[in-house]
């Protein structure tokens, strides 16, 4: 019976790949790291803190400080969001079907808290979630399945009851190994991957997702 249900954000509930992309190109630029769109998907799904010290390790600048580095990619990542993100295919949908069913909903990302918050509030769906988790607050990033442990934990569910939405490999993986039913929404190059095929269920967006399908 599934009791709780539990969304990442990039590439689930907004498209921010570009928005990332565009954020780091600018401020890893100031520092002298000539990134392309293409390069930035090196580090897709990993924290912004492992990002930075995934450039630096190959790049290396004068006077590194991580901190200071993912605060400014954050911060401008941030601004872009405020302004321009919208929702994927069928995330209000979704959404509005699971709270009919009276279950928590819980957002566990591994971007920053402050993005976290800005995207379900330019999306206008706050209201839909009893908590939003950050990975950035863990030890260890997905695809460990500590952020997604400590979902359940927060929620009060067990993590066998959970429900988990992702779009990427490493998030699946850690949804899996925190015990709980995956449904894969992969971006569409990836929809006939067979690296998905350990999750529940794919969905090709979450306009396609009916909960009569699943125990609640």
């Amino acid at each position: 019976m599934i009791s709780a249900v539990i969304f990442d954000m990039d590439g689930l509930l907004v498209d921010s790949e570009p928005y990332w992309q565009a954020a780091e190109i600018e401020v890893f630029g100031r520092l002298g790291v000539a990134l392309t769109s293409t390069m930035c998907l090196n580090t897709v799904g990993l924290r912004i803190k492992e990002v930075v010290r995934y450039w630096y390790a190959r790049y290396p600048w004068p006077d590194v400080d991580i901190d200071a580095v993912a605060s400014e990619i954050v911060a401008e990542l941030q601004q872009q969001l405020q302004s321009s993100a919208v929702e994927k295919l069928g995330v209000t949908a979704c959404l509005t079907q699971l709270a009919a069913l009276g279950v928590p909903l819980a957002v566990c990302s591994s971007s920053d808290l402050r993005l976290i918050e800005t995207v379900v509030k330019r999306l206008e769906i706050s209201d839909f979630f009893t908590i939003l988790i950050s990975g950035s607050d863990c030890q260890y990033g997905k695809p460990h399945p500590e952020s997604y442990l400590k979902t359940a934990q927060q929620l009060g569910v067990q993590p066998q009851y959970c429900l988990v939405f992702e779009d990427s490999l490493t998030g699946c993986i850690a949804g899996k190994a925190a015990g709980m039913t995956v449904i894969a929404v992969p971006e569409s190059h990836n929809l006939q991957s067979s690296r998905f095929d350990f999750c529940d269920l794919k969905l090709a967006s979450l306009q396609d997702f009916d909960a009569k399908n699943f125990n609640f």
